[in-house]
């Protein structure tokens, strides 16, 4: 027993099992990560300890003048029922319990898989569609799957009751937030204000929805950070989202130039400009207003229309160049004249 118990220590050491002849095996045939093999190596620790236990101890009673009969009735009553005062608990059942919610659980992933792979991309579904559905789907499989679990494993479900009643009153002082959250969360999955992909502007950042679950929603900036923004966020404030029912926007560009300039001729050079543009649509139609002016400038901003109001930043500068190539052309001066 102690052999063993020393190999299981020491194959639960970090790297180990991956310097074993197994260990190399199993890495050279199904290139596993360190990580992997840790892990591998921590399980087999476990079961070395296990079968040292399940092996050695009825050897020691047997030195010590038990008979089989007793062993194997200890060991039958040990597994079946266990009772610390008024509950009592089946060691059979818990493993029982643990295997099936293993299988639920293995079962409702390969079902996400299944309905959002072959199911919903088949039929062309909204990705933010897809998403809500295929969080829906796994909270709801696990749940199923942990309430069939402790039905396998003995437990009474009522018993639960006085568990519950003191888990509110410490949601109703601690757990708030978390409980706020959690049921945001679900209301943004059933009413979908905001979908996987979706340009929202909520809680002084600016970015596209990356993902969303019960607690939180993750946010990528337009600067590539990373934002984990609680759901209670969305629920209790303003939000902007730019692609909710579509991506047609408009785009806003202030253009100054000096008082000198004739307006009219700014303003029609302008709207020529933007007219005359491939992306900009036609329906709603594009506008140029005069703003107002200064003693030294005139202020006018185009006001367009496009498609996709995600992917303007070309769009915008081809403006631009236009415009100065144009107010070149004309003869209009955008700073003081010579």
């Amino acid at each position: 027993m102690y052999i063993g118990y020393l190999s299981a220590s020491a194959i639960s050491e970090i790297g180990a099992f991956k310097r074993s002849r197994l260990g190399r095996k199993l890495s050279d045939r199904f290139s596993l990560d360190e990580a992997t093999e840790d892990q591998i190596g921590l399980a087999l620790s476990m079961m070395i300890n296990i079968m040292v236990l399940a092996i050695g101890l009825p050897l020691i009673f047997l030195q010590w003048g038990f008979r089989w009969g007793d062993i194997s009735s200890w060991t039958y009553n040990f597994a079946n029922e266990i009772r610390i005062g008024s509950i009592s608990f089946s060691l059979i059942g818990i493993v029982t319990g643990i295997v099936v919610f293993m299988v639920g659980y293995f079962a409702t992933r390969a079902f996400q898989r299944w309905l959002d792979g072959k199911v919903m991309a088949r039929g062309r579904v909204d990705a933010g569609v897809r998403n809500s559905v295929s969080t829906a789907v796994g909270y709801a499989g696990v749940l199923i799957a942990g309430l069939i679990g402790l039905s396998a494993a003995g437990i009474d479900l009522s018993s639960f009751a006085l568990v519950a009643g003191a888990l509110s009153v410490g949601i109703g002082f601690g757990l708030q937030n978390i409980v706020n959250n959690f049921v945001s969360g679900l209301i943004l999955l059933a009413e979908r204000p905001f979908k996987v992909g979706d340009w929202i502007v909520a809680g002084g950042f600016e970015g596209n929805v990356r993902k969303i679950s019960v607690r939180a929603t993750e946010i990528e900036t337009f600067q590539r950070q990373t934002v984990i923004m609680p759901n209670s966020t969305f629920i209790n404030a303003a939000l902007g989202n730019w692609t909710h029912r579509n991506r047609l926007g408009r785009v806003d560009i202030p253009i100054v130039v000096h008082f000198s300039n004739d307006p009219r001729v700014v303003h029609a050079v302008l709207t020529a400009v933007v007219t005359g543009h491939p992306q900009t649509l036609k329906n709603p139609a594009p506008s140029v207003t005069f703003d107002g002016f200064t003693d030294a400038a005139l202020n006018f901003t185009i006001k367009a229309f496009v498609a996709d109001i995600t992917s303007t930043t070309s769009y915008k500068n081809e403006l631009r160049f236009q415009i100065v190539e144009r107010f070149k052309a004309e003869g209009i001066n955008v700073g003081a004249p010579a």
